[in-house]
């Protein structure tokens, strides 16, 4: 009997040093999300500057209509560029 009763308890400390295991495991995977989708947000914010300034480079030496295009689709060609390489990644 006192064998099967220490068998229980070394199951029951078992599965409470991993669920302690998993509690700190998230909470690492939650900052790390967090610190990751504000890192996204000044990405994202970057890029928008550099394209308004090369908008604004462009507009200075060509028409701001034709300026506005060539933004445009140097954006396009470089978002298709990413989606071909991330779609290959995911093969």
């Amino acid at each position: 009997m006192r064998i099967v009763t220490d068998l229980l308890l070394a199951g029951v400390d078992l599965v409470e040093a991993e669920v302690r295991a998993l509690r700190a495991g998230t909470m690492k995977l939650i900052m790390a999300i967090g610190i990751f989708a504000v890192s996204l947000i000044f990405i994202i914010a970057a890029m928008a500057l550099v394209l308004w300034g090369f908008y604004l480079l462009l507009a200075w030496a060509i028409n701001p209509t034709a300026s506005a295009f060539l933004t445009a689709a140097i954006s396009l060609v470089l978002a298709i560029i990413l989606a071909v390489i991330a779609k290959s990644l995911v093969k």
